[in-house]
């Protein structure tokens, strides 16, 4: 994964930015302590996900054989703001949105606009309803 986010840092310009969005193991771990693996933990256009689906990957992919889409790593704010700032980042912000587990974090290549990070990250994701900072 430290190379995925080193290509990233490298093919943006300097005053670039990256957003990325994945599972937010934390509030699914809180999620998976309460109701287990198995349990539903929201409703998708695709039907059903459970806490199992976000972990691993959409079962129902799987099973067709689209094994690309199983789940190979995992972060929370805190593991993906180090990966991040391993990979020469300035600096970062995350979101978690409380429906669906996702993680939402923006990371800027450096610190070229003068404006707080949590601020810029605000901007960005200004559109999502189901987000909290």
């Amino acid at each position: 994964m430290a190379q995925v986010f080193s290509e990233f840092h490298r093919v943006l310009k300097d005053d670039g930015f990256l957003v990325i969005t994945c599972p937010d193991l934390q509030s699914l771990g809180k999620f998976i302590g309460e109701n287990g693996l198995s349990e539903v933990a929201y409703v998708s256009q695709s039907g059903p996900i459970t806490a199992h689906d976000i972990l691993y990957g959409y079962e129902s992919d799987l099973k067709k054989g689209n094994l690309y889409m199983a789940h190979k790593c995992g972060f929370d704010a805190h593991s993906m703001h180090q990966k991040l700032i391993e990979a020469s980042f300035s600096d970062c912000a995350s979101f978690a949105s409380v429906s669906n587990f996702s993680l939402w974090t923006v990371a800027r290549k450096n610190a070229a606009i003068d404006i707080n990070i949590s601020d810029f990250a605000r901007l960005i994701f200004s559109g999502l309803t189901t987000f909290k900072a």
